[in-house]
C-alpha cells in the first residue's frame, strides 16, 4: 500500500479554492504581500502571534506542542504564542476563509496544494527572501514543493515528509526461483523477474499504474505554461504497454489496477506471499509487526530505482503578520532540526524535513523499535534526500479517479493503451477548465 500523509494530515485536493476563489494577486511575477520580506530578519522578535496546526491536538501531539511552544517563550520572553488546531476535515474552506478575511494565522500548517494559491494571492511570506541561508537547511525536494510556476519566491519549511521503497517478501522470492541477495534495481529487472515469478503464481509489479508512476519515470504529465494534462505522449504509451502486457501474463497483482487505493487487500497478499513486492512507506513495517509479525523476519527492503515521490507537509508564515519577525523565527524553531527529529519520533513513518536528520536517522530511531522498522526508517531517510514532488498541484482526486479509470480498461484489454492515455488527458484537462 502507498502510505501518505493522511494519518496526520491529509493532502487534499486545490479544488476548493480553484473554485471558490482566492481574494488578492493571481498573476505572475513576484508575490505581493504587506511585509518587506527583506527586513523581517532585522525587526525584534516580540509581539503575540497566532499558531494553527492541521488536526494534531490531541492525546499523542498536544504535550509535544506545549512543551514547544513554551520552550520557545521561553528563548523569546517578548513572544506570546497562540496554539490554534483545526480539524481534518474542512481544512481547505477554512484556511481560504481566513485568508480571504484576513485572518491567516501568522505561522500556519500548509501542504504545498494550499500554499499555491495563497502565495500567488501574496498571502505568504517569501522565505528565501527573509532568509535563504536558513532554507538551504532542508531537503531540497522539500523546498522545491513550495516554490511555484508563475509567481517568484518559496513560501513554506518542509515540516514532516513521506516517501515510499521497496519491501520484499523473501518467501515469495524463494518460491519464484529468485534470490534475496539479487533483489531487482531497476524496472528491465523487474520485469524479467517478474515474468517468472508469474509462472509460479507470485505477482512482483510493487507499484501502481497511476500519474506518479509515469512521472517517476521521466513522463512529462503537465505543462505549466499552457496549464494543461499531456501525459498522452509515446514515453507513457511506452510504459504502461508494458504494464498492460505484465498484466496479460498474470505478473501484475489484480488489486493493483482499479481503484484508487486497495492497501488492505495488497498488505494481505504481502502476507501470504501472492505478492512478493510492495512499494511503501516505513509505516508498512509496523503493520507487518502487528498484523503479521511472523512475516517480519522474511521481509527485506531496499531504495527505489525511479525518482521517488515526496508528500510533503510544511509550515509557512503570513505575509501579513502584524509581528512578522516573531512569526518567522517560530516557523524556524518549529522546524529545525532538533524539534523534527523529536516530532517524527512521535509521528511514527513520517520523516524531518531537514538534511541533518535525513543524514542521520539513528537520530529519530527509537530502541524498542523492531529490525525491520529501523531498516526502513534508515532506507526511508536515504531516500527522502533524492525524492521529488511528481505530480501538479492541480491533480484532483477527481482527476486521479478519471484516469484511473481509463488505465484500467485499457489494462483489461477493453481499449487500447494510446486510447485511453487520450482520454484520460481530455477528461483531466476538462476538469481542469471546469475549475478555473
Amino acid at each position: 500500500m502507498r502510505h501518505s500523509l493522511k494519518t496526520l494530515a491529509s493532502v487534499l485536493a486545490v479544488g476548493a479554492f480553484a473554485a471558490t476563489g482566492l481574494a488578492g494577486c493571481a498573476g505572475g511575477g513576484s508575490s505581493e504581500s504587506g511585509v518587506d520580506a527583506s527586513k523581517v530578519k532585522d525587526q525584534e522578535v516580540s509581539g503575540n502571534i497566532t499558531f494553527q496546526t492541521w488536526s494534531l491536538k490531541n492525546e499523542k501531539f498536544t504535550p509535544y506542542f506545549e512543551k514547544l511552544i513554551a520552550d520557545f517563550q521561553k528563548e523569546n520572553p517578548k513572544v506570546k504564542v497562540k496554539w490554534m488546531d483545526q480539524p481534518g476535515d474542512g481544512y481547505e474552506e477554512k484556511i481560504l476563509q481566513q485568508a480571504n478575511s484576513e485572518q491567516l494565522p501568522d505561522v500556519v500548517n500548509l501542504p504545498p496544494e494550499y500554499g499555491a494559491p495563497l502565495a500567488k494571492a501574496g498571502k505568504l511570506l517569501d522565505l528565501a527572501k527573509a532568509d535563504k541561508k536558513t532554507l538551504e537547511g532542508y531537503v531540497d525536494g522539500g523546498v522545491e514543493a513550495y516554490q511555484y510556476h508563475g509567481v517568484d519566491g518559496s513560501f513554506g519549511y518542509p515540516w514532516y515528509l513521506g516517501v515510499a521503497f521497496n519491501y520484499w517478501n523473501t518467501d515469495a522470492l524463494q518460491k519464484a526461483g529468485l534470490s534475496k541477495d539479487k533483489l531487482p534495481t531497476s524496472d528491465d529487472e523487474l520485469y524479467a523477474a517478474a515474468e517468472k515469478a508469474a509462472q509460479q503464481g507470485v505477482t512482483l509489479m510493487n507499484t501502481r499504474p497511476d500519474l506518479g508512476y509515469l512521472a517517476s519515470r521521466g513522463v512529462k504529465v503537465w505543462d505549466p505554461s499552457s496549464r494543461k494534462f499531456v501525459f498522452n505522449n509515446k514515453d507513457a504509451q511506452k510504459l504502461l504497454q508494458r504494464y498492460a502486457d505484465l498484466y496479460k501474463k498474470h505478473g501484475v497483482a489484480p488489486e493493483m489496477i482499479g481503484k484508487a487505493d486497495d492497501g488492505a487487500q495488497l498488505n494481505e497478499a504481502f502476507y501470504k506471499g501472492t505478492l512478493g513486492g510492495l512499494n511503501s512507506t516505513p509505516s508498512f513495517a509496523s503493520d507487518i509487526k502487528k498484523d503479521a509479525p511472523s512475516v517480519a523476519d522474511k521481509v527485506v527492503v531496499n531504495e527505489p530505482w525511479e525518482t521517488p515521490n515526496l508528500l510533503v507537509q510544511g509550515i509557512s508564515v503570513s505575509a501579513n503578520s502584524k509581528n512578522p519577525a516573531a512569526a518567522l523565527a517560530f516557523a524556524q524553531y518549529v522546524t529545525n532540526n532538533a524539534n523534527q527529529e523529536a516530532f517524527v519520533k512521535i509521528a511514527k513513518g513520517f520523516l524531518p524535513g531537514t538534511k541533518e536528520g535525513n543524514n542521520d536517522p539513528n537520530s529519530f530511531i527509537s530502541d524498542e523499535d523492531t529490525p525491520l522498522v529501523k531498516e526502513a526508517i534508515k532506507t526511508a531517510a536515504s531516500t527522502a534526500k533524492k525524492a521529488k514532488r511528481l505530480t501538479p498541484i492541480e491533480l484532483s482526486e477527481e482527476m486521479k479517479t478519471a484516469y484511473l479509470q481509463q488505465i484500467t480498461a485499457a489494462m483489461q484489454g477493453d481499449i487500447s493503451v494510446s486510447d485511453a492515455l487520450d482520454k484520460a488527458v481530455e477528461e483531466c484537462n476538462k476538469l481542469v477548465e471546469d475549475n478555473e
